[in-house]
């Protein structure tokens, strides 16, 4: 293809958007190349040695990116200078690849409602309200139609030569330097209370009637803000969102985003953060941990400024990410970083474009990120779904690691139904019609009607047969109707049993509840029969955990205590043959805790027994779903209890063998996508229901 054809042919052709916000460019590259050689022959025309200079045009006109890290920018720049290299150096992508926190900024909408850090989860909607002159709107207006056009003229003259280079380097310079920076200074400013800065909503109103202080403002704020790095979309890319006008687009958004988003707890893991703090990694209790850490302003000042700080971003981050309204749907909970980009990169997307994105499976199964889930199904926009297991994909991963594919489409397009697939092993097994498979709105409905998560069937007939056992049997406990665009049409079910879940002791922060055999010891207390500590009047019961138990047995494990293993210094010790013969044998906790403060979780009642389940689980473990009862005792939160209420609670023993069951253990691989079996799983299980029992 001769470059003299290229101002309408080409503009025609690249006409695709892309943010990514892990840089990984050269995929997408690939593809738009491929697709520019099948324009070229549908046109009769060739690609000839000017492959490189249509690669440029793609990267120039097409890729867009965004990362946090400086460095980062860098080096998309540079891989994508190597993948289209050729006589003039590919020297200006600043207007495409920038440098920001793609997950915080703002908007013009929101730029009248100045933010309330204090308040929760309504503050970007309900904050104080700001009357925008006519004249700051005119010359938000103004600007960016100013921007747009300066963007069009650097865009549409191709780089064919050095100089040509340097003058759209210096366009771009002059663009950056002159007409939207005052606007990004207010935006910028809009983030100020979130991350600890003392801006009072007066002031701002002032700065939106004033422009001219802006930059004066912002620099008040300076060191706060360049840690930040907030980032605005609108007023980054004014041309993705805006038309020549500076009108907001019909249709404003990229046509395509992709990504590998990070996989991490905003929330700061104080266990790694200390790793190499051998005090403070090698503490059992949180509450021993705490202790030498709240010391550590006089033992280690410089230790405790670091910590501090990486906290105090920590929690400033997660409380922008969940009271800022930005993230309605995945800004809850103890938020991961990948659910939340999930959420901004659907906002990004223009009503007809996709999204494609590497994610943990948890994605479509676990309850931090339903309300999202149920979302895009309810709204019909996931178009695939493809779930793998990790293989040698990652070699420094798990084998048995399983991360997804998740491809969203605008809300512009919808699915009648997503493409699925499960414990994938490779690409190969796209083509197996009885890998791959439709699912719909209803299905999601049938499976998982309080959430609308996805099932992850490995074959299409395990789908088959999950659908049979659930006409069978009604799920343990309906919360929710289902809603009317996803019903399956099967009757409405009732809560049946009549259940309650409940945690005793949390591990962490229940743990200056918890005595050690040590500690116990040393106090004048003698351990007696039960592994009973006694002294006086006041006894010490031990605290089960999760990994003590297993089916129908109290008795599986003991615990030991292994000091090198930082992450995990509580282990099993599976308890022998004689001992199980031995119907004296009580395993060994590595905690006790006292009578009076296990009655007071009961309202000072005793219980002849506690039905409790595993929460660590895996649906590649020989049995996903354990439960067992065990004595009245402590347990902590990893060994959640079941409760069954009046009148039906002498039906608990029936209500333990279903969870233990070959049929339901069955069905509970078909849900199970990460390492937790949490109550919204177990809730929406089939069980028999309490009237097919004779009594």
């Amino acid at each position: 293809m001769k470059a003299e054809e290229d101002d309408s042919y080409a503009e025609a052709i690249l006409r695709l958007n892309v943010c990514d916000p892990a840089m990984g460019s050269g995929h997408f590259l690939v593809e738009a190349t491929a697709v520019l050689a099948e324009a070229a022959a549908a046109h009769k025309t060739t690609v000839t040695g000017d492959l490189a200079y249509w690669k440029r045009r793609v990267v120039e006109a097409c890729i867009y990116g965004v990362d946090r890290n400086p460095l980062a920018v860098e080096l998309a720049k540079l891989s994508l200078w190597l993948k289209t290299v050729d006589r003039v150096p590919l020297n200006f992508l600043d207007h495409h690849l920038r440098c920001g926190n793609s997950l915080i900024g703002t908007t013009f909408d929101a730029l009248p409602r100045f933010p309330d850090a204090k308040k929760k989860r309504t503050t970007a909607r309900t904050g104080d309200i700001v009357q925008l002159s006519m004249t700051f709107a005119a010359d938000l207006q103004a600007a960016v139609a100013d921007a747009i056009a300066r963007i069009h003229a650097i865009e549409s003259t191709a780089t064919d030569t050095h100089a040509i280079a340097k003058q759209k380097e210096k366009s771009w310079r002059e663009l950056a330097e002159t007409v939207l920076p005052r606007f990004t200074a207010i935006a910028d400013l809009w983030t100020v209370p979130y991350f600890g800065g003392d801006l009072r909503w007066v002031r701002y109103q002032r700065l939106l009637d004033d422009l001219a202080e802006t930059h004066a403002a912002r620099a008040d704020y300076a060191g706060l803000l360049d840690a930040v790095r907030p980032y605005h979309w609108e007023l980054a890319f004014p041309d993705v969102f805006f038309d020549e006008k500076g009108n907001k687009k019909a249709d404003p958004g990229f046509d395509a985003v992709i990504g590998n988003p990070p996989w991490e707890r905003i929330k700061l893991a104080e266990n790694e953060f200390f790793s190499r703090h051998p005090a403070i990694a090698g503490a059992t209790r949180a509450s021993d941990r705490k202790k030498i850490i709240a010391a550590l302003p006089q033992t280690d000042p410089d230790l405790w400024a670091a910590y501090t700080r990486a906290r105090n971003d920590a929690e400033r981050s997660l409380a922008y990410v969940q009271n800022s309204g930005f993230y309605p749907l995945m800004g809850r909970g103890d938020t991961n970083l990948y659910a939340v980009f999930v959420e901004k990169a659907t906002q990004i997307a223009a009503r007809n474009g996709r999204v494609g994105l590497l994610v943990p499976s948890g994605i479509a199964t676990d309850s931090t990120t339903s309300h999202f889930f149920r979302h895009i199904v309810l709204q019909k926009r996931l178009s695939e779904l493809l779930d793998f297991e990790n293989g040698n994909t990652f070699p420094d991963v798990d084998r048995r690691f399983k991360f997804s594919i998740l491809v969203i489409a605008g809300d512009g397009d919808p699915q009648t139904a997503a493409r699925c697939g499960f414990f994938l092993r490779g690409i190969a097994d796209l083509d197996d019609a009885a890998r791959t498979f439709p699912l719909t709105p209803a299905d999601f409905a049938t499976f998982n009607p309080n959430t609308l998560t996805c099932p992850i069937f490995r074959r299409r007939e395990d789908a088959e047969l999950t659908r049979k056992l659930y006409a069978a049997a009604p799920i343990l406990r309906k919360i929710a109707p289902v809603d009317p665009a996803a019903d399956s049409g099967l009757e409405a079910q009732g809560q049946s049993w009549n259940v309650r879940f409940s945690t005793m002791f949390h591990m962490t922060n229940d743990s200056a509840n918890f005595k050690t055999n040590g500690e116990l010891d040393g106090d004048g207390f003698w351990l007696g029969d039960g592994n009973v500590f006694t002294k006086g009047t006041v006894r010490y019961l031990l605290l089960y955990e999760g990994k003590m138990v297993q089916m129908y047995d109290h008795r599986a494990a003991s615990v030991k205590i292994n000091p090198s293993n930082q992450f995990r210094k509580a282990q099993e010790k599976a308890t022998t043959l004689a001992e199980h013969q031995d119907p004296s044998f009580v395993p060994m906790s590595q905690y006790w805790v006292e009578e009076e403060a296990i009655k007071s979780r009961f309202d000072g009642a005793v219980r002849s027994y506690l039905i409790g389940f595993k929460d660590i689980t895996a649906p590649t473990n020989q049995r996903t779903v354990i439960a067992s009862a065990i004595p009245f005792r402590a347990a902590g939160h990893k060994l959640p209890l079941i409760f069954v209420s009046p009148p039906l609670e002498h039906l608990a023993p029936c209500l333990l063998a279903n969870f233990n069951s070959f049929a339901l253990d069955y069905v509970s691989r078909q849900k199970i996508g990460g390492q937790n079996l949490t109550y919204f799983y177990l809730e929406q299980f089939p069980v028999i229901p309490p009237n097919r029992y004779e009594t």
